[in-house]
């Protein structure tokens, strides 16, 4: 554990009570999903493999949801982060990076770059991730 208090783990169904309460606090502050499900939704039907949550004194305050994929047979892994969150009341004291850097250590043990979509014109997730050294990759979406 962090001198912080702060400590980084892998997320367990037990944390999704706790997960859903921050997931539904983000939402309430019309935050910019990067994915179409709150977070419980996701995990029950996505089942992703790769989450962390961020317990500070044992109180779950964060989390990221994501998972190792390999889109095409010839593309590289990919570590995608689909959701996550920071309690607003602990929010920019470092954890969400935490969280981040423990998924991309995870992406690393697999050989997998890390990989997170975000709305284009979301200003505070381009600079968070831009400090966590994530680029603007070479894919582009077309919505119709």
């Amino acid at each position: 554990m962090a001198s912080d208090g702060v400590k980084i783990r892998r997320m367990n169904e037990e944390d999704l009570p706790k997960v859903n309460e921050i997931d539904h606090l983000l939402f309430a502050k019309e935050r910019v999903s990067t994915w179409p499900q709150a977070a419980e939704g996701h995990w029950k039907a996505h089942r992703p493999t790769l989450n962390f949550v961020a317990e500070l004194n044992g109180e779950v305050v964060g989390f990221l949801l994501g998972s190792i994929r390999r889109a095409k047979r010839m593309v590289p892994l990919v570590g995608c982060i689909d959701i996550m969150g920071v309690h607003p009341a602990h929010q920019h004291k470092g954890i969400g990076r935490r969280l981040v850097e423990a998924f991309w250590e995870e992406c690393g043990r697999s050989s997998a770059t890390a990989s997170v979509s975000i709305k284009k014109n979301d200003k505070a997730l381009k600079k968070f991730f831009g400090a966590l050294g994530f680029r603007e990759g070479d894919f582009v979406t077309f919505e119709r």
